[in-house]
């Protein structure tokens, strides 16, 4: 593959990813596109191949990676058995993929999140408004009615008496096939916006903060507020506090719009049990019978799940503790050493790992994410420098910040 070729492919890889992870994340979960989100997924992981192998010199490692990836993939379609093995490396070609674009194409995926983010937004006014069923086009099969209801200056005691009343409206998700995904666009989109030099009032700002109290996501919230503090202290400004203010507004417009959604969403009750949920699904989870169980007896749990299953990501982690530790430990050693080999290169992006880190932190205290595709190639824009091992083009050029500026977006589009 000549140089001139490997550009043009990656161009095109570049162009794809981001849009095809989302699509897979949607069709799949839809009866009626189900084939289509498969095919979808295979043009995902052409794409992961492309950029690795025009990314990356350590040819012979990207190699074994991809080759054990496949054989790991055969070897699940023939027994029919799922492989973790499988899952870990095929989430680490994904994880190498993000962290490439992270560096070469960020502001291409950041145009890409943008425009889907102002398309997303329309949907989800739709949505919350209840215009018709059709705006729910992709819902994700939960046991709710679709059926939209007025929810304009309805108040929260004529909410109960709406038997058509949809979890739906209450927290759209637009394009997207369930809220909890759609919390990770946002998160991520924040990410990106707060990553690039220019601190304006933006356009896309406003969107995303409409995104964000539509999707009425607490993690988002949380979310939101550690970032204010943090670029706060950091930067020693106030300037960013207008965040808060901004937010205030528009939640306050939608507790005008939607007095009984926002009872719904953000009363104590509502807070209180979210959390509960978390705490004491952690707790069964682990099997506790001590006094920890006794105190929680009496709060809210989620009766749907079976004995054993969670929603918290972290779960996973602590059961299994013995391997996750170890390999923790070491790609946090081969990440520090990188980082300070390649600091010239990687200072520059310190915020875009620092506040994505925060994003892939959180967003497993809500869904154990360690399987999805998405998430680990977001989880690249913070983990790049753990990738340096892999002698990455990249590192040897001069124009490494003119690459992230100007991006594949001006070559491609």
């Amino acid at each position: 593959m000549t140089e001139k070729n490997s550009i043009s492919l990656y161009s095109i890889a570049s162009l794809w990813i981001l849009p095809g992870l989302i699509m897979t994340l949607v069709f799949n979960e839809q009866p009626w596109l189900g084939r289509l989100g498969q095919i979808i997924g295979w043009g995902n992981i052409a794409s992961v191949i492309i950029i690795l192998y025009s990314s990356y010199k350590h040819k012979l490692f990207c190699s074994l990676l991809i080759g054990s990836t496949i054989g790991l993939k055969i070897y699940t379609i023939m027994t029919q058995q799922d492989s973790v093995f499988y899952i870990a490396l095929l989430n680490t070609c994904f994880c190498a993929a993000g962290a490439v674009i992270a560096l070469r194409s960020r502001t291409l995926v950041y145009y890409q999140l943008m425009m889907f983010c102002f398309i997303n937004v329309i949907f989800m006014s739709l949505q919350v408004i209840g215009v018709g069923e059709w705006a729910q086009v992709f819902a994700a099969g939960w046991n709710y009615s679709l059926t939209p209801s007025n929810m304009i200056f309805t108040s929260y005691d004529q909410l109960n008496f709406l038997s058509l009343y949809s979890h739906y409206q209450a927290r759209p998700f637009g394009l997207m096939e369930s809220n909890t995904f759609l919390q990770l666009i946002i998160l991520f989109s924040f990410a990106l916006y707060f990553s690039q030099d220019n601190k304006k009032f933006a356009p896309n700002f406003i969107i995303l903060c409409l995104m964000a109290v539509l999707a009425m996501s607490k993690l988002v919230f949380i979310f939101l507020a550690l970032l204010i503090i943090g670029l706060v202290l950091t930067h020693k400004k106030l300037g960013y506090l207008y965040i808060f203010l901004f937010m205030g507004c528009l939640i306050t417009l939608y507790k005008i719009l939607f007095p009984g959604l926002y009872v719904y969403n953000l009363s104590s009750n509502t807070i209180m049990n979210s959390i509960f949920f978390r705490v004491n699904n952690l707790v069964d989870s682990l099997g506790y019978t001590n006094e920890l169980s006794w105190l929680l007896r009496y709060t809210p749990t989620l009766g749907f799940l079976k004995p054993g299953e969670h929603i918290s990501g972290y779960v996973s982690i602590i059961k299994q503790a013995l391997i996750a530790l170890p390999a923790g430990i070491t790609a946090l050693v081969f990440y520090v050493k990188m980082y300070l080999k390649h600091e010239t290169v990687f200072k520059t992006h310190k915020k875009l790992i620092w506040i994505n880190l925060l994003v892939i932190l959180l967003f497993p205290m809500s869904f154990s994410a360690w399987r999805s595709n998405i998430f680990c190639f977001i989880a690249g824009f913070s983990l790049f420098p753990l990738f340096a091992v892999l002698k990455p083009v990249y590192l040897e050029s001069k124009q490494y910040t003119e690459i992230n500026t100007k991006s594949t977006c001006e070559n491609v589009l």
